[in-house]
C-alpha cells in the first residue's frame, strides 16, 4: 500500500511543482531576511537559515491533496475496496505523504535555504555560519513532516479539496502568526508557535515561546490529536 501511495504521488505533477515551490520561497525569504540584516549577530545569521521552515505550507497542501483528491476524483472507493481496513489506507498515507514525502520537501527547503543564505551572506561580507544552525535546520525538517502530516489529517476531516486548503491557509499562514506576534502567550501554545520553538525563534527576544523540549511534544500532540480525529472520521463516516 505504500509503494501504492508513492506511485500516486510520484506521478502527480503536483508533487514536484511543491517541492520547487517550497526550494524557491524559502531561498527568497533567505535573501530577504539577509538583506534586512544591518548588524550581523549569531542570532541574525540563524534567522537567515530559519527560512527553510517556510516549507511547511507546501508540505501541508500536499498532505492535504493526499486525501482530499481521492475524494474528488472518486477514487477513495477503489482504495478502501483494495483494503478494507481503513485505517491501513490512513498510515500507508501519513507513511508516504508525511514521512517520506514530507522529508524529501524539508530536505529541498534545507537545501536552497542553506545555499542562498551562503551566498547573500557572502555577498555581504557577513559570517557565514553560526552556532546552533544544525538544530535550526533538524528542528526545520522535523516541523516540515509534522506539517505534512497534519495536511492528511485535515484532508481526511474536511474532504472538499478547497475548503481544506482555504482553512489551511487561513489557520497556519495568517490566524497563527498573528497568535504568536500579538499574543504570543496564546500563540505559543498553538502549532505555528509550537513549531516555531523547534527552530528556536526568537528574534531580538521580541518573542517569548516554549523552549524546544517543550514545544516539539505539543506540536507533535496536535498530529497524533488530529490522527486520531482523522481516524474517527474515516472509519465511521459514508464515503459517497
Amino acid at each position: 500500500m505504500i509503494r501504492s501511495e508513492l506511485t500516486k504521488l510520484t506521478a502527480t505533477r503536483s508533487t514536484w511543482v511543491l517541492a520547487a515551490m517550497a526550494g524557491v520561497f524559502c531561498a527568497l525569504w533567505t535573501v530577504v531576511v539577509v538583506v534586512t540584516i544591518e548588524q550581523p549577530s549569531g542570532e541574525h545569521i540563524r534567522s537567515a537559515y530559519q527560512n527553510a521552515q517556510q516549507a511547511f505550507l507546501f508540505s501541508l497542501i500536499l498532505g492535504i491533496l493526499a486525501m482530499t483528491s481521492e475524494y474528488r476524483h472518486q477514487t477513495i472507493t477503489w482504495s478502501f475496496l483494495a483494503s478494507p481496513h481503513r485505517q491501513r489506507v490512513l498510515l500507508a498515507k501519513f507513511t508516504a505523504y508525511g514521512l517520506i514525502a514530507g522529508l524529501g520537501i524539508a530536505a529541498v527547503a534545507a537545501c536552497s535555504t542553506a545555499a542562498a543564505a551562503t551566498v547573500a551572506l557572502g555577498v555581504r561580507g557577513f559570517p557565514l555560519t553560526s552556532a546552533g544552525l544544525p538544530r535550526v535546520l533538524l528542528g526545520a525538517t522535523v516541523s516540515t513532516v509534522l506539517y505534512a502530516m497534519l495536511g492528511v489529517c485535515l484532508g481526511a476531516l474536511i474532504r472538499h479539496q478547497a475548503a481544506a486548503i482555504a482553512v489551511a491557509f487561513g489557520w497556519f499562514y495568517y490566524a497563527e502568526y498573528l497568535l504568536v506576534w500579538l499574543l504570543p502567550e496564546v500563540g505559543k501554545w498553538v502549532p505555528g508557535g509550537a513549531a516555531k520553538s523547534l527552530i528556536g525563534f526568537n528574534l531580538n527576544g521580541t518573542l517569548t515561546l516554549l523552549p524546544a523540549w517543550i514545544g516539539g511534544p505539543v506540536f507533535l500532540g496536535y498530529a497524533v490529536l488530529l490522527g486520531v480525529a482523522a481516524y474517527a472520521f474515516t472509519t465511521r463516516r459514508d464515503i459517497t
